[in-house]
């Protein structure tokens, strides 16, 4: 009987699975603003008609902060907490459109939100929110970086730079490296992570390491090239640089 409960206690109250580092997940960058501000004018609808959808967005919130600032976790993870806390959000902003509906109600105005939509879909892997995603140790002052959702990783300086470049070995972020070397004849040291993933990490060790430890790593690795953001050190030379920031240098062996 004490080991079921123990197991029914492990399950409603437990610690995050990311361990000592806490997530950093604000809604502002979750959640679009015009979504956030369609939300104000409905929540007084909201609170009128459907007040048990008001006391759950309240209770999404609270999870939400208190995430925040824990790893202590009460029957559902964080993720699932802002996953369901937008949605409601989201649902609230109707009210506020149908709202605001009844004080604009032209077909012209209609049209232009449906164009409006429709002009702004294929910027959406251009976003750059999910760099904002990251997990914080704050007694080692750590941070993870996130992997990139569906995103335009390649560029067209990506290409121009690395055109008369071929079969060699470079590190660049997993990204970055998956799709130069998907689209160019090279090598990517480090890859996305997917069914296939190698040298996890190796990037922002070698981004976080000092002048010795960089050349180590591209001397055990044998790396021709670093494509990254800029960094001054010895046995690596400057060759170009794309319009993102990143800069590309060659590997110079001692002899």
């Amino acid at each position: 009987m004490a080991e079921i409960i123990n197991y029914i206690f492990s399950n409603l109250f437990y610690n995050s699975f990311t361990g000592d580092f806490m997530p950093q997940f604000y809604f502002y960058f979750i959640i679009p603003w015009f979504t956030i501000l369609l939300a104000i004018f409905g929540v007084s609808s909201l609170f009128e008609t459907k007040r048990w959808l008001f006391y759950q967005l309240i209770l999404g919130f609270m999870l939400w902060v208190f995430y925040s600032f824990s790893v202590f976790r009460i029957i559902i993870g964080f993720e699932r907490v802002i996953f369901f806390t937008s949605i409601i959000l989201a649902l609230i902003s109707g009210f506020g459109l149908d709202k605001i509906k009844n004080y604009i109600n032209s077909k012209y105005i209609k049209t232009l939100v449906i164009v409006l939509f429709l002009f702004f879909i294929p910027f959406y892997t251009q976003g750059e929110n999910w760099k904002e995603f990251t997990l914080s140790n704050y007694s080692s002052q750590a941070v993870s970086v996130p992997m990139a959702p569906a995103n335009n990783y390649l560029a067209s300086d990506d290409l121009r730079i690395f055109k008369n470049i071929q079969h060699k070995k470079f590190l660049s972020f997993p990204w970055k490296g998956t799709v130069i070397g998907t689209a160019t004849e090279n090598y990517p040291i480090e890859t996305k992570g997917g069914t296939i993933t190698m040298n996890p990490g190796l990037h922002r060790e070698f981004i976080n390491s000092d002048c010795d430890k960089k050349y180590q790593i591209a001397k055990e690795k044998n790396i021709d090239y670093i494509y990254s953001t800029p960094f001054s050190c010895p046995n690596f030379q400057e060759i170009d640089k794309s319009s993102e920031g990143f800069i590309l240098y060659e590997f110079i062996r001692q002899k």
